[in-house]
């Protein structure tokens, strides 16, 4: 978890402050930046042709008094792709199936406003990365008919302080990838917020989860050792899923409230729920299993339950087969929210 953490601060600090005209000046360190837009001499008009000159390390610098921007971008190279102004540099994708798509390590994008791209749910998306140790970074990523921001086949990537709202697909859809970090974006009113299918060693954490419709976090097909912390979950139909098999995943430290069902669990064992607030959930938790679960429940604050006993946990609910025996236990309920920001 830490080696991700690191690779994020690193990955930060490579943005240059830039701004100036002309078509390339020269950095310090021998790289370029490119301008787009704007009224300098020989600016790009267009964001790709600038990507299409620029070499690794460069970086292509947006205006926003020329934006939006319609087109779609494909980098290949690895470039710091910035955007003076994440709330007026827009990219805006009108008929175009992907916006960004990054097939290069080390690519950072910062900055922009990323609106209408993609044709409906699993078709296209605002962001799509298809490598590893890029940053995604400070942008605003809303109103697309497909997914918000896409990691296929990559690792070690940083998505951090977006706001991915409004997006008609998952908000983040991490598919197949492993350890990347999730951290401090806010993510609301997508069909689900994160989404991890067949990932491991992922971390989401301190992330603004917000009335996404199929739910908040959801892991599933074997994703194992992912880490869920220290985010606010709320107003989904479940805020937590963990199911199909995926194992060994630590839900720890979230403020889970009113969700419809604060976490489910289905066909998944040896996951860890601890030390999570349960506030203002229609149902609190549940699962669905065969036989009795193998998952661990400890040390939870569940504002229906005030006794210093095991708190039971209903399961076997599971559709149109109702299996009324099983029941599992928080087996040390706090009596008191837990305040992990106050450690």
């Amino acid at each position: 978890m830490k080696r991700i953490l690191v690779i994020g601060i690193v990955l930060l600090l490579t943005f240059p402050l830039i701004k100036g005209d002309g078509k390339a000046n020269a950095l310090s360190n021998g790289a370029k930046v490119l301008y787009v837009g704007g009224s300098g001499p020989g600016n790009y008009s267009r964001i790709q042709d600038a990507i299409n000159d620029a070499n690794d390390g460069d970086t292509v610098f947006v205006y926003d008094d020329s934006s939006p921007y319609h087109e779609s971008i494909v980098v290949k190279k690895s470039i710091n792709l910035i955007g003076e102004n994440k709330n007026t540099t827009i990219i805006d994708g009108s008929g175009y199936w992907n916006g960004i798509i990054i097939s290069a390590d080390r690519v950072n994008v910062s900055g922009f406003k990323i609106i209408n791209f993609g044709y409906g749910y699993g078709q296209g998306a605002a962001i799509s990365v298809r490598s590893s140790y890029c940053c995604i970074k400070d942008n605003i990523v809303m109103d697309n008919p497909g997914d918000g921001i896409q990691v296929f086949y990559g690792s070690c990537n940083l998505i951090s302080n977006n706001d991915v709202i409004n997006n008609r697909g998952e908000g983040i859809n991490i598919y197949k990838s492993d350890k990347n970090l999730i951290d401090h974006n806010y993510i609301e009113s997508n069909y689900r917020g994160v989404f991890v299918n067949e990932g491991h060693h992922n971390l989401v954490s301190n992330n603004t989860i917000v009335s996404n419709g199929e739910g908040g976090i959801q892991l599933t097909l074997c994703s194992k050792h992912n880490v869920i912390i220290h985010n606010d979950i709320m107003k989904g139909s479940v805020g937590v899923f963990i199911y199909c098999f995926s194992a060994e995943n630590n839900v720890i430290e979230n403020n889970i409230s009113k969700n419809k069902v604060g976490v489910d669990l289905i066909n998944c064992w040896n996951n860890v729920i601890s030390h999570n607030n349960f506030i203002w959930n229609f149902r609190h938790a549940k699962f669905c299993e065969v036989s009795p679960s193998k998952n661990c429940w400890n040390e939870n604050y569940w504002d229906n339950w005030r006794l210093p006993l095991p708190k039971p946990i209903l399961g076997g609910d599971c559709g149109l087969f109702i299996f009324p025996y099983l029941i599992d236990f928080d087996w040390h309920p706090l009596t008191h929210p837990y305040e992990w920001w106050k450690d």
